[in-house]
């Protein structure tokens, strides 16, 4: 039952794990697409 029990423990950490890094990896794609527009303003507001 422990073995069992630990493998289960393991298991739901790495998919929480790999959960977070989705969403990372999400939130930071938003914020590129967000701030891509003002970095390309700044740019060509400053040449």
């Amino acid at each position: 039952m422990r073995i069992v029990v630990s493998g289960l423990i393991i298991s739901a950490s790495l998919i929480a794990l790999h959960l977070d890094n989705v969403i990372g990896a999400t939130i930071q794609l938003k914020a590129m697409f967000i701030s891509a527009p003002f970095l390309s303003n700044r740019s060509y507001g400053v040449s």
